[in-house]
């Protein structure tokens, strides 16, 4: 009875096994526009509606890639067209750009008709404005607001075709005195530190950047403007404006009047603890910068003496420059006085990347031979002393166009050099550039969860713990965490981990029980005992895309992401076990010490320096919270102009925190509860690199070079070694 019990379970869960990867072909096969595998899974009995991650459906999908065939399909088998998905809570509506779908999905139900129509008015889309109009019954309200974005941006043929279809003269929207849009006037700030100026022109409410152009809103009601796809709600208190929210289809940002430069939940930072930085000295890097972010990846070096004033093109502090080839965004480790570096170069010659802040997710394809290689310099000189071709071939995987073939740092022991290419590959270097062992870690395929298609390029980095090298490699199917020892290769564990693509590196501390391997990730945070790969706890709620790297300070684990709309902040207990994920409503527990769910970065990891957290966003919105209880103490944004823009991770020392905009400045700002910035470092040239720091030097590697700054300026370009002269 018991082996018939065994059997039962295991059947069961096998089902289960099988019923999530048809799910998987399912959904896949709608993104792709398989109508015959779609069909045959509707006959097979699948159902239409499924949604294994994310909440995405097969309509979803389907109407977001504009297969107008699968669509009309799933939604003949009954999909439902009003689920969004939950991360940005957009329905198949509001996704699709092709008027034939539009209209198939307004037919079967869809919501969302109103927005639909006054954004297509705005933008003169006549065919969607049409569909639309014929697809569906319009309230008298949207006409008015549809007809009033048509007339402002000029679309007469839109405005005869929305009268015609109203059937007579369509109301003008309500008329609001220019004495009460005046006090609707002023400069707001949201929680990013995003600042918008309203002003009144024309006995129109409009609104732009404080310096820059603006555009009108569209009034609604007294309280209410809109524009486009977005809504403009104005928020009351003693008869006087302090705030609006914005809601669009995409965002729900608040904004409040801006009466301060400073944006603190405690106007007094003297009533804080002071930096108290040296309680970081034993984990603070010296001579020897072994991994990505140093010693316990917390970014921290001590004793390093680093001069006031870098400039490149100056030659102030420059110790020594030497040239690189290749695209990489991969860091230099440092061991006493050698650097090593990689980098990935292109028969094409193709190191173009675009820097700043944007959105797009497209992949950057480049089909020809690369190198992959393994690069050793004098720290002292900056002197190549060997180049290892570790591959060569054509790349499995495209890029971002903001990423390389060469994102994963490599690591040291003193002893050993381990690097993970995009290759694929795992290597083992001594310092004399032997190969002592290689292992092929399959396709490594990360890219957006939603849209496999767009590859981004794997960027998790190896660290090496004792004599064991271990792998987060989570990308989109089989995702795992393993272990090989340093000598040989040989694999100790490996296990599978239910996940999708990340891109953080994972980090081993040392508990009084056993090291604790840590790893950041979008299903969950987890924690795995680092002897054997066996999970120790798990936190959910995350953003569904992942890439700051966790660390340990303070006897707490500080994991962070910041793909909206989740942008936690967690402050977890060493000694947690089990699943750990906090109940609704509640930002603590026994095992997390605190949390936020508002804050956290999106690509630059963080930094623990004395008692403060410091965060940094890709917009250069730099904040300070109290490490031990997650108070904010200060925010400000950094950066201006072309410098505004952040990939790399912080990194600090002596006292001092070093934030690297991609267009090539470094802002050094001084550690503790209250924000000075000290000054700006020009190199010149792009760099989404992180640096490091070590023997008194500061290591930049920007798009074209390695750059050493120290404390005695002395310019010495090295030799340039190109990579056909080694051979």
């Amino acid at each position: 009875m018991r082996v018939f019990l065994f059997l039962l379970v295991l059947s069961s869960a096998s089902t289960v096994l099988s019923a999530d990867k048809k799910a998987d072909t399912f959904i896949e096969a709608a993104r792709k526009g398989q109508l015959e595998v779609v069909k045959r899974m509707l006959e097979e009995g699948i159902d239409v509606n499924v949604r294994p991650k994310f909440d995405i459906t097969a309509l979803w999908q389907a109407a977001g890639k504009g297969h107008g065939d699968v669509v009309k399909v799933l939604l003949e088998a009954g999909a439902d067209p009003n689920i969004n998905d939950n991360t940005w809570k957009v329905t198949p509506l509001l996704l699709s750009e092709k008027p034939k779908i539009v209209g198939l999905l307004l037919k079967k139900g869809a919501k969302g008709a109103g927005v639909k129509l006054r954004n297509a008015a705005m933008l003169g889309q006549s065919k969607m404005v049409q569909t639309i109009l014929e697809s569906t019954k319009i309230e008298e309200a949207w006409y008015v607001s549809a007809k009033a974005h048509a007339k402002l941006a000029k679309k007469k043929k839109i405005v005869e075709l929305l009268e015609k279809a109203f059937g007579k003269a369509i109301p003008d929207p309500p008329t609001i005195s220019e004495e009460i849009l005046k006090t609707y006037a002023g400069n707001f700030i949201n929680e990013r530190l995003e600042r918008v100026k309203v002003s009144v022109k024309e006995g129109q409410l409009r609104l732009g950047t404080a310096e820059g152009p603006s555009a009108p809103l569209i009034p609604r009601g007294n309280h209410i403007f809109e524009r486009g796809i977005g809504a403009f709600e104005f928020q009351m208190k003693n008869g006087k404006v302090v705030g609006f929210l914005l809601r669009d289809i995409y965002v729900r940002r608040s904004y409040v009047r801006d009466n301060s430069t400073n944006v603190a939940e405690n106007d007094s930072h003297t009533k804080h603890a002071p930096g108290n930085e040296e309680i970081d000295n034993a984990i603070a890097a010296k001579e020897n910068w072994s991994s990505f972010r140093g010693p316990g990846a917390r970014g921290i070096a001590v004793g390093q003496n680093l001069p006031e004033k870098w400039d490149v093109a100056k030659g102030q502090g420059v110790l020594w420059k030497t040239p690189i080839t290749g695209l990489a965004h991969s860091a230099p480790v440092i061991w006493k006085d050698r650097v090593f570096l990689t980098t990935a170069t292109s028969k094409k010659a193709n190191y173009n990347i675009r820097i700043g802040l944007y959105g797009a997710g497209s992949a950057q394809p480049d089909d020809s031979i690369h190198e992959w290689k393994l690069l050793c310099f004098d720290a002292k000189t900056g002197k190549r002393l060997w180049t290892k071709v570790a591959k060569k071939g054509k790349p499995p995987v495209k890029r971002h166009l903001k990423s390389t073939q060469a994102n994963p740092t490599p690591a040291t022991d003193g002893k050993n050099i381990v690097a993970v290419f995009n290759s694929g590959g795992l290597y083992c270097y001594d310092f004399q550039g032997t190969l002592k062992w290689e292992k092929n870690l399959g396709v490594l395929d990360s890219g957006a969860f939603n849209s496999p298609d767009d590859q981004w390029g794997f960027a998790s980095s190896p660290i090496i713990y004792r004599k064991v090298v271990i792998v987060q490699i989570d990308i989109q199917k089989g995702s795992y965490v393993a272990a090989y020892d340093l000598r040989d290769g040989r694999e100790l564990w490996k296990t599978p981990r239910e996940e999708s693509p990340s891109w953080g590196t994972p980090t081993v501390y040392e508990t009084d029980k056993f090291p604790l391997l840590i790893t950041n990730a979008t299903n969950y945070i987890r924690g795995y005992d680092a002897r054997n790969g066996k999970e120790i706890w798990r936190l959910n709620l995350n953003a569904s895309i992942t890439v700051p790297t966790p660390f340990v300070a303070h006897q707490l684990i500080y994991v962070t992401s910041g793909y909206r709309p989740v942008q936690p902040i967690y402050a977890i207990r060493l000694d947690a076990v089990g699943d750990i994920s906090l109940s609704q409503g509640t930002t603590s527990s026994k095992h997390v010490a605190w949390s936020r769910f508002r804050g956290g970065p999106y690509l630059p990891t963080p930094i623990v320096y004395g008692n403060y957290l410091f965060t940094c966003a890709n917009n250069g919105v730099f904040t300070c919270y109290n490490a031990k209880t997650g108070k904010r103490i200060y925010r400000r944004r950094v950066g201006h102009g072309n410098a505004s823009s952040f990939t790399a991770s912080i990194v600090a020392a002596d006292g001092k925190i070093f934030l690297t905009a991609e267009a090539g400045v470094i802002y050094e700002i001084q550690s503790g509860p209250q924000f000075k910035l000290l000054s700006e470092h020009h190199i010149g040239e792009y760099t989404l690199a992180t640096p490091a720091i070590a023997g008194g030097r500061f290591f930049v590697r920007t798009n074209k070079h390695l750059i050493a700054f120290g404390s005695k300026p002395k310019l010495a370009s090295s030799k340039r070694n190109t990579d056909e002269e080694e051979k």
